[in-house]
């Protein structure tokens, strides 16, 4: 999927924000690395590359717990300093899950519909071309003196009388697969979709507090040791002035 206002693909708006192309992008190998919607065939600087990034993501910005194990209330959250980028992703993910989901658990309903759907198809072409045979040759037999001749019309109207029993009983087996497709088919609704502008979450007050004192504390570190290196300083240039006198 591709960026709010931009021709570029999700993974290379995000390889550019959170700069991890700096690092290769000297290399010859990973110059040549194209980035397209699958099927794509294998490529292994272009898999390691996603690979590093779906690691990334999955342990430090994307987040899936549900509300209450009784209910079927999945939250999806995705942290990242661009909200354009995580609105696009958590729907392009949610529609991508949903889909996958829909088609795992409906698979075996679904071939059973297109099978019978595709026979019914086949039967009702049959059938009306039984129809239009026998009329073609109940036109040709104007002589009723000869019953040879209608031999041919009576075959054709068994055809077309076995095709319609058949016709009917398949109408009835499509009838039953679509109601078990609907059944076996999961209903996946959005309740709560991103909308712009995203949430804003920064530090609690306890965590600015523990850096804001860890910083203060290297702070002083480092000042106390330019002192004592300066008295030391100072220190050593004196005895050296003795010794000089």
């Amino acid at each position: 999927a591709r960026n709010f206002g931009t021709n570029k693909l999700l993974i290379e708006v995000y390889l550019a924000n959170h700069e991890m192309n700096k690092e290769w992008k000297d290399d010859p190998k990973f110059q040549q690395v194209k980035f397209v919607k699958p099927p794509f065939s294998p490529d292994r600087i272009r898999d390691s590359v996603m690979k590093a990034v779906i690691k990334s993501i999955s342990e430090e910005q994307l987040s899936i717990s549900k509300m209450d194990k009784k209910l079927n209330f999945v939250v999806v959250e995705m942290r990242d300093s661009d909200e354009l980028f995580a609105k696009e992703f958590v729907e392009r993910l949610m529609e991508n899950a949903s889909g996958y989901y829909i088609d795992y658990k409906s698979k075996k309903s679904r071939k059973n519909f297109d099978l019978i759907y595709r026979l019914t198809d086949s039967v009702r072409g049959l059938l009306y071309g039984n129809i239009e045979r026998y009329a073609s040759t109940a036109d040709l037999n104007i002589n009723p003196l000869r019953q040879v001749a209608k031999t041919g019309s009576q075959k054709i109207q068994m055809n077309a009388q076995a095709n319609t029993a058949l016709y009917t009983e398949l109408l009835k087996q499509l009838g039953l697969a679509q109601i078990s497709l609907q059944k076996e088919t999961p209903l996946i609704q959005v309740i709560d979709q991103p909308i712009l502008p995203l949430k804003k979450k920064k530090p609690g007050r306890l965590l600015t507090g523990i850096i804001f004192a860890f910083v203060g504390g290297i702070a002083c570190i480092v000042f106390l040791l330019i002192i004592k290196w300066i008295k030391d300083s100072d220190n050593r240039l004196s005895r050296s002035g003795i010794v000089a006198e």
